[in-house]
């Protein structure tokens, strides 16, 4: 089945990269699965987490790694010993990790970044990777948009939206996400193609082709 719902986290999704739940790890047959370490999960000792995402990157279940990332105002509310600049680098390191095995495995990468938009594009810059990347659940200005694009990353779009970012983003680069939501992929579309002026079919036909030429389905 096409996807079209580029990330969420319903484990029964059968049109959309599901967020692979570590604590309960199954691949259901025929369904699409992104493997990742959520950068709230960090911590200083991830070995086993890690350790299990390694063993399953390669399933042909999995299409991407990820979502992983860097979240700069977390630290505090997660109740981390360390401070927030420790914390951040912890995240760094860890997403490091996600990058190299993208490349290694060759599937692409699904982000999440709160604040952390030139972390992103530095290590885009530095490790100059040869696997899509995708910003999810884009909320940011159209400034910031710019800069992701610049760097060829792809950008997707949930049920809560900058309307001017939506805009200015470049159809070949759109996705659109459920997430967390508890939406379907048909309520997202209709809200965001109505933004954008064109009809729910006509975003489903761009953005399957989309997903069809990152994750390869």
């Amino acid at each position: 089945m096409p996807i079209i719902d580029s990330h969420t986290h319903n484990q029964n999704a059968a049109d959309a990269v599901i967020n692979a739940d570590l604590h309960n790890l199954g691949f259901k047959e025929g369904l699409h699965y992104s493997i990742g370490l959520h950068p709230w999960m960090v911590r200083e000792d991830n070995d086993a987490l890690l350790n299990r995402i390694l063993s399953h990157a390669a399933s042909a279940n999995v299409v991407a790694i990820g979502e992983c990332g860097i979240d700069t105002l977390k630290a505090a509310s997660q109740g981390i010993s360390i401070n927030s600049e420790e914390y951040r680098q912890l995240q760094t390191s860890i997403l490091e990790k996600h990058i190299l095995l993208s490349e290694a495995v060759g599937k692409p990468l699904i982000l999440h970044s709160v604040r952390a938009t030139n972390d992103v594009i530095s290590l885009k810059r530095f490790f100059k990777p040869s696997q899509p990347w995708i910003i999810h659940g884009f909320r940011a200005k159209p400034t910031v948009l710019q800069n992701l694009l610049k760097e060829g990353l792809f950008v997707s779009y949930g049920h809560l939206f900058n309307e001017e970012s939506l805009h200015a983003t470049p159809l070949q680069h759109l996705l659109i996400e459920t997430d967390d939501s508890g939406l379907t992929i048909d309520e997202v579309a209709a809200k965001a193609s109505q933004c954008l002026g064109i009809t729910k079919d006509e975003l489903i036909e761009t953005v399957k082709a989309n997903n069809k030429l990152i994750f390869g389905i």
